[in-house]
């Protein structure tokens, strides 16, 4: 290869980095992602406070045309906090919840190149979600929930990397939208599933590519949809486990600049494995442990292992 080939693959690898970084396509979990028996219904009234604690480490980095770039590597460190009520409307379930992330990404490296750790919160999410059918001697429940994300999230267009975009595509400066529904059935007396199906919706942003580089680029993301399963056992009253999987699907990412016009630079596009154990220590006070990993990956880390500890109290 010579000199002039060289630099030629090594511009379109960082513009493709650079772009998805902008994109956010190395995102985290966001707030309509289940958990095992999320969408049983709970008493007219209930309250639940959720806290979560999310680590993760990601061992590659794929751009999203399907590059993967060496030397790449980053950990996250995650909390949220989420607040539930239940409460019922025109004799059928339904309620609303508020959440909010915030945590930092730490020595996020891409191509032997350090990024900085990212520390900050994500845009805050307001939902409402209803139960247009709830049979409870059938243990069948169908949910539809809808979510918003305003941009009020950590976001400094001079930094390559801003926690609000990590956490949800183009997330940094503009509006989010997610639309999610979820089937929940119960059969016998111990096994139960959980399919949900989510379409999620972003505003386009404008700024630079990256710091020191003088190209201002607009960034477009597609609608993605995403699949999650859970198939669950419970042991006991107290003690369930669950295998799951997640999808992210379509999410076609544009950016557009000056210099090039606009380009589609690929599908960001995950398929994860999990695994979860859920525990009452007491009738109000829940734990659930999930570990997980990415199977399949472009547009972003590559999550090797990652871990949820989620508490939730009832009241």
């Amino acid at each position: 290869m010579s000199r002039g080939e060289g630099w030629s693959t090594a511009w379109r690898v960082l513009l493709a980095v650079g772009v998805a970084l902008l994109l956010g396509s190395a995102g985290i979990a966001s707030a309509q992602e289940i958990e095992p028996n999320d969408f049983l219904p709970l008493p007219d009234g209930t309250n639940v406070n959720l806290g979560y604690f999310v680590y993760g480490h990601m061992g590659s980095f794929v751009t999203p045309d399907g590059t993967n770039v060496p030397s790449s590597s980053a950990n996250a460190f995650i909390g949220v906090e989420r607040f539930a009520h239940y409460q019922y409307m025109f004799d059928h379930p339904a309620g609303f919840l508020v959440a909010q992330a915030f945590g930092s990404l730490s020595n996020p490296t891409v191509g032997g190149m350090n990024l900085g750790s990212v520390t900050g919160a994500s845009n805050f999410n307001l939902a409402g979600f209803f139960w247009p059918y709830a049979d409870f001697e059938g243990k069948q429940y169908l949910v539809i929930g809808a979510y918003l994300y305003p941009p009020t999230g950590t976001h400094n267009r001079d930094r390559p990397l801003n926690f609000a975009a990590l956490y949800q595509p183009n997330g940094e400066s503009n509006w989010t939208g997610d639309l999610q529904i979820g089937w929940e059935h119960g059969i016998g007396e111990q096994f139960s599933y959980d399919v949900a199906f989510d379409a999620r919706f972003f505003g386009d942003t404008t700024g630079p590519i990256q710091p020191g580089i003088p190209l201002s680029v607009k960034t477009y993301h597609d609608p993605d949809y995403r699949m999650q399963v859970w198939f669950n056992w419970e042991w006991t009253r107290a003690l369930r486990t669950a295998i799951g999987y997640q999808g992210f699907f379509g999410g076609l990412d544009h950016f557009s600049t000056p210099l090039t016009g606009t380009v589609n630079t690929g599908k960001s596009f995950e398929q994860r494995l999990r695994g979860a154990v859920t525990l009452f220590l007491s009738p109000q006070i829940q734990t659930v442990l999930e570990v997980n990993g990415d199977v399949a990956r472009t547009g972003g880390f590559k999550q090797t292992i990652g871990t949820t500890l989620r508490f939730s109290y009832f009241f």
